[in-house]
């Protein structure tokens, strides 16, 4: 595949779109089947806490807050480049009111999206072939 799918611009090309949220329904059918929704769980969802410099990436752990919603860009302090954030960042919309994720999405918030524990935000979407509630 080329084209804008080769790039950095790859947000733009409407299959990079297709593909994930296909990754993204695909996730939840496995959540549902496996009733894996608990961010606070690590067989459910790792790794957990915050980051630790050096340690994986940042804004992978259930904890960490997203870039670039963190307004947090840039270098986070560790040789080379394998931690940092690209230096741009923007604030959430604020058209969600209350819908959706925090205005600092966190990782963990996306594990339960639906908020089937009823233990975080409701991001208020589903897929058809998966029902809004658990």
């Amino acid at each position: 595949i080329s084209g804008w799918l080769g790039s950095v611009t790859s947000p733009k090309d409407p299959l990079f779109f297709l593909l994930h949220a296909n990754v993204d329904r695909a996730w939840l059918l496995w959540q549902r089947k496996t009733s894996s929704f608990d961010r606070a769980d690590a067989s459910h969802f790792f790794p957990q806490g915050t980051y630790v410099p050096g340690s994986f990436h940042h804004g992978s752990f259930a904890g960490d807050e997203q870039w670039p919603w963190n307004l947090a860009g840039g270098d986070l302090g560790m040789p080379g480049s394998g931690d940092d954030w690209p230096e741009f960042t923007f604030p959430l919309p604020g058209a969600f009111n209350g819908h959706g994720p925090s205005a600092k999405p966190i990782t963990g918030e996306a594990v339960d999206f639906i908020n089937s524990l009823g233990s975080g935000p409701v991001h208020n979407y589903s897929y058809d072939s998966a029902p809004y509630h658990k």
